[in-house]
């Protein structure tokens, strides 16, 4: 399966679930490197989400969740099954929660499932 990762740049977390989820294969928009215009960045990702079987989307302290949240949104739209990665959130909207096929209290509980289940040979989605 690929995954499309959804949420905030420049903290860390998509690189360390590549690190870290044995087989995981993901699109990272962050590594992209899109430095075009807001248009175009927005057209590619949804582009990228098309092309994904699922998405992981991390929501967490980092005030601008609005694009995870549009992602999300439209994920569930076009039938892509959503985990939900929950870091640090103190006041979850249970609207959010509601859409994600699986959620997981922060990444440690995301990388231990995702390696039990690929250890398993069991699909996560």
């Amino acid at each position: 399966m690929m995954f499309y990762l959804s949420g905030g740049f420049y903290s860390g977390w998509q690189q360390r679930l590549l690190r870290e989820c044995v087989g995981l294969r993901a699109y990272n928009p962050e590594a992209d490197g899109q430095q075009h215009a807001i248009y175009s960045f927005v057209r590619d990702d949804l582009l990228a989400i098309d092309q994904a079987d699922a998405i992981i989307a991390r929501w967490d302290t980092y005030p601008h969740i609005e694009g995870m949240v549009a992602e999300v949104g439209y994920a569930v739209a076009k039938g892509k099954p959503v985990l939900l990665i929950l870091d640090g959130v103190t006041v979850p909207n249970a609207f959010l929660i509601g859409l994600a096929k699986r959620v997981f209290i922060g990444m440690d509980a995301f990388v231990e499932w995702w390696n039990d289940r690929h250890a398993r040979g069991m699909p996560v989605c």
